[in-house]
C-alpha cells in the first residue's frame, strides 16, 4: 500500500466517523444539542435518565468517548470502562 492511499483511507474513515458522531443521538446529548435528565457528569460519562425507562430506575451510563460498538474498544480504554463499571455502582447505590 502507497503512502497516498493510507492517507486517503484514513481521511475516508475519519470523515466517516464524524459522520456517525453527528448522527449519534447519545454525542448530540453529550453536546447538549439534546435534552437529558442529567444525573450525573464527569471528565469521562455522562448518565442521564431513560427516557422510555422500562424500570422504576432506568439510567443510561454513556462514555463522552464515541464508540460505535463493542469492537471499537482498544487496551487504552480499561481505565474508562473501569471507572463506567465503578460509576454504574455509585449511581445505582444513590438511586437505589
Amino acid at each position: 500500500m502507497t503512502y497516498l492511499k493510507l492517507i486517503v483511507q484514513i481521511k475516508k474513515r475519519t470523515s466517516f466517523q464524524k459522520n456517525q458522531m453527528m448522527n449519534c443521538i447519545f454525542c448530540r446529548i453529550i453536546a447538549g444539542e439534546r435534552p437529558a435528565r442529567i444525573i450525573h457528569e464527569d471528565e469521562h460519562l455522562l448518565v442521564f435518565h431513560d427516557i422510555q425507562p422500562q424500570a422504576p430506575v432506568h439510567l443510561l451510563l454513556v462514555p463522552k468517548k464515541h464508540l460505535t460498538r463493542i469492537q471499537d474498544l482498544t487496551p487504552g480504554d480499561k481505565e474508562l470502562m473501569g471507572h463506567l463499571l465503578f460509576t454504574a455502582r455509585l449511581v445505582a447505590e444513590d438511586q437505589g
